[in-house]
């Protein structure tokens, strides 16, 4: 998991961005929330990710996170207006595409965004954000 913070992180210091890193109570807050809503769980990597980067947008790709101050960009938020299978939780986005994770198949996969249909199954976190961010 390092690597990917580590680029990210110094993509957000390049670019003069800021993220609020969220707080072990504010995840377990949002964990509540996407329970209550009978949406999936964080994985435990990418809730261990938004303690380093949360709710990060650039360029037309953003990964969801904890947004205290606005619908925008929150994780339950934009789950909830998605409406997707229960199974179904969307971590973030680019103009085409949707970050997503499976939690039936405990998976990391690329959505297409008009089709919702999977187009590339990901090992891991690290490999699904790099092939959102192109990088």
């Amino acid at each position: 998991m390092n690597s990917i913070v580590d680029v990210l992180s110094d993509l957000l210091l390049d670019l003069g961005l800021c993220s609020s890193p969220a707080t072990q109570q504010q995840i377990i807050f949002a964990q509540k929330e996407l329970f209550d809503h009978h949406l999936p769980a964080l994985p435990k990597d990418f809730a261990e990710l938004l303690k380093f980067i949360n709710t990060f947008e650039y360029n037309g790709v953003a990964l969801f996170g904890i947004n205290n101050r606005s619908y925008l960009l929150d994780i339950v938020a934009e789950n909830r207006t998605l409406d997707l299978d229960n199974d179904i939780l969307v971590l973030g986005r680019d103009e085409f595409s949707y970050l997503v994770y499976d939690s039936s198949r405990e998976q990391y996969q690329i959505w297409d965004q008009q089709s919702l249909k999977s187009v590339k199954n990901c090992k891991n976190l690290e490999q699904a954000i790099r092939y959102l961010f192109k990088f």
